[in-house]
């Protein structure tokens, strides 16, 4: 939860935008069931956009990491 140190207050959108989207993409091929993909696929997607979302929000939420 603490990869947002890397991150340069410039390269915040890029960052935030990538995560956004990539969690958008995940939830849409997980909750369309004609995908061959198994249980345990689309929950370890949706682990990992989810940890992408709360790292951006925890980078968001700290006004020491700019």
């Amino acid at each position: 939860m603490f990869f947002h140190k890397r991150y340069t207050h410039r390269q915040t959108p890029a960052v935030f935008i990538f995560s956004y989207a990539y969690f958008l993409i995940i939830v849409f091929l997980s909750f369309n069931f004609n995908t061959q993909t198994d249980l345990y696929t689309r929950f370890s997607h949706l682990w990992t956009a989810s940890v992408c979302i709360a790292d951006i929000a925890v980078f968001l939420s700290d006004k020491n990491a700019v």
